[in-house]
């Protein structure tokens, strides 16, 4: 069963169907159907809401035709326990490649591109996971709408959940959901973490974003986590005093045996370069290192720097 529901309208839709194993090709999975009418809900809302209207300043144009500054980004899906799964990156891919059949491949980030731009600049695909850096990453992209979601499943169903959000303004506009159908091996794939490569000498890795996610981690590899001991504040820039921008920078950062940033990576940014005076700070950083049984190990952390004018 499908269900959608649109913020803007009070729209639900309650769309049920029975697949016939005739009318699926042996190199159709069954779960493309659902995707297919989810996907089919999203660019509905699209077109109801005239959500092209406003992005664009145009009328609304049949789905092949939609308003060339519509660009949708569908990011990998999480599981139940907020964890980067294999199941969910293919859930993923194959909604926006559905999305891009019906809008047009120039109205969709391409998935498997973006994902692999984040990889090569160092940012894990599950940073995206947290609204700030998404968001800043979408944009980057030149994303204005986002498809989130998430999976969960039990012994009987896994059903997929999504939220078609907005970029600027990160306005919520319609969510929807549907049950899968998925054989016992597919299923399975929803706790497989996805073969991401980081480096092996860090103990524990940035791979969540969620506090409680992070601890969980830190609690079953039996590290304590670094504690701040001279951390001073980056400065502000005459541009962002100027436009008197508020906002935070954050970045995946490795901290040694010696309780330095060895490295760091920029997951959310901004306009007028606090995120350059923000990495200068903390490479300066000192900290009480991560540890288990009482020797310092590497980990990684996620560093905010949050930038305020008073």
């Amino acid at each position: 069963m499908l269900v959608f529901n649109s913020h803007m309208f009070s729209l639900r839709v309650f769309t049920s169907f029975v697949l016939a194993s005739s009318t699926l090709g042996q190199s159709t999975a069954p779960y493309q159907s659902e995707l297919s009418t989810l996907a089919d809900r999203l660019v509905h809302e699209i077109e109801l809401s005239k959500l092209a209207d406003r992005l664009a300043g145009e009328i609304a144009l049949p789905r092949k035709h939609a308003p060339t500054s519509l660009k949708i980004l569908v990011l990998d899906v999480p599981n139940q326990r907020g964890m980067a799964n294999v199941l969910g990156q293919r859930m993923s891919e194959s909604l926006s490649d559905l999305l891009a059949e019906r809008l047009g491949t120039e109205h969709v980030v391409d998935q498997k591109q973006f994902r692999a731009a984040l990889l090569s600049a160092g940012i894990s695909p599950f940073d995206m996971q947290n609204n700030d850096v998404a968001f800043w990453n979408a944009k980057k992209a030149g994303a204005n709408l986002i498809v989130f979601g998430q999976l969960h499943s039990s012994a009987a169903e896994t059903t997929l959940t999504v939220q078609l959000v907005r970029v600027p303004g990160k306005e919520e506009l319609s969510t929807g959901s549907t049950d899968l159908t998925l054989t016992e091996e597919v299923r399975s794939l929803v706790d497989k973490f996805p073969a991401w490569h980081f480096d092996p000498a860090v103990l524990v890795p940035c791979l969540v974003s969620t506090r409680d996610a992070v601890a969980a981690l830190y609690k079953t590899a039996g590290v304590s986590r670094p504690k701040c001991i001279h951390c001073p504040q980056a400065s502000y820039t005459d541009e962002a005093r100027k436009a008197r921008y508020q906002g935070a920078a954050k970045f995946d950062a490795i901290i040694d045996q010696q309780g330095r940033v060895s490295a760091a990576t920029l997951i959310q940014g901004d306009d007028y370069g606090l995120a350059t005076q923000a990495m200068s700070a903390i490479k300066n950083w000192r900290l009480e290192p991560a540890a288990r049984d009482g020797k310092p190990v590497r980990v990684c952390v996620q560093i905010e720097t949050t930038f305020r004018l008073y």
